[in-house]
């Protein structure tokens, strides 16, 4: 289906061109207005098609129509209902299961997200084309962001680019922090001889990761109390999307991920997780075509929620003791 935007003509626009309007108000390429005009009825003032070098004036109504995709989906459909936290005409927020693969690699052909949404979307009749805005690791459960349209899914690459599309993870780690807060500035690349392991390496590609402890939690077994263990929550945004970025950077930091089978050590106790304790909890970001801004959160899975005191979302228990 073909995307209709539409906008009254404020006066501080008068005089500017229909091309430098829809620049300005929805933020449209070149290549998105040029394929506009050309199509009948594809760009319209007060209901009359217009060129793009018309002279605007105060009170007009523009409307623009973007034609729909033509790419079609070949992903062999999933059943299932994903776990949608926000949905519109441009893009849908999923909370992804941590296990589950964003879309079909190497071992996982049929069972990722987007075989998932493919199978969700083709059930209600509706075309999709999976458009992942960045992706999650495997192992890593949380928010992420699908485009709906080609327009959107250019409208977030340029905020992706402009760091105004933000991405905030929660990470349970190994250890206690002398430094509560902190930035890692380390060049991360792939380890010689692997496809997907990474290490801290001055040849590798730069790498920024902003970490900020939110609580500390104490583990101690009855009686043995030489045996305690700290964990520590941390919130981690990333200034750059390398693979494996926030667990390397922490395994550099010398605070492994729990439940990390590739950066951690098999010496430390995995508190009951099975896979990296890490989850992309708060996404923000602007609306296409809008000046709206929107911020979305999602709770804890279950098998990190019991490492923190139960607490589902921050703020968390003050550092202490769980038995």
């Amino acid at each position: 289906m073909e995307r209709i935007l539409s906008c009254t003509i404020l006066p501080e626009w008068e005089g500017l061109t229909v091309d430098a309007v829809l620049r300005r108000r929805f933020r449209l390429s070149s290549r998105q207005i040029g394929t506009a005009k050309f199509r009948e009825n594809g760009i319209m003032i007060d209901g009359v098609r217009s060129r793009t070098s018309r002279i605007v004036r105060a009170g007009e109504v523009l409307r623009i129509a973007i034609p729909g995709d033509e790419e079609k989906h070949t992903l062999l459909p999933l059943e299932g209902t994903p776990d949608i936290r926000f949905e519109c005409e441009d893009f849908v927020v999923v909370n992804k299961p941590g296990g589950m693969a964003t879309h079909p690699s190497h071992g996982h052909y049929a069972d990722t997200l987007a075989n998932l949404l493919t199978g969700y979307y083709a059930g209600k009749g509706e075309a999709f084309v999976f458009r992942p805005v960045g992706r999650l690791d495997l192992e890593t459960s949380g928010l992420l962001c699908i485009a709906k349209n080609a327009a959107a899914a250019e409208w977030f690459a340029r905020d992706r680019e402009r760091k105004v599309l933000k991405r905030q993870y929660l990470a349970l780690c190994h250890g206690h922090f002398e430094e509560k807060r902190g930035i890692i500035d380390q060049p991360i690349r792939n380890v010689p001889g692997t496809l997907m392991v990474r290490e801290v390496h001055g040849e590798g590609l730069p790498a920024r990761t902003e970490f900020e402890v939110l609580a500390e939690y104490r583990f101690r077994r009855e009686g043995q109390p030489k045996a305690e263990k700290s964990v520590s929550l941390v919130q981690l945004t990333l200034d750059t999307g390398r693979t494996h970025q926030i667990r390397v950077h922490m395994a550099w930091l010398g605070h492994t991920l729990l439940g990390d089978r590739i950066y951690g050590s098999q010496d430390l106790p995995d508190f009951g997780m099975k896979r990296a304790a890490l989850h992309a909890w708060r996404l923000s970001g602007i609306k296409p075509f809008t000046t709206e801004e929107f911020e979305i959160r999602c709770e804890l899975p279950e098998d990190m929620r019991g490492i923190c005191g139960g607490r589902a979302l921050p703020p968390f228990p003050e550092p202490g003791f769980v038995q």
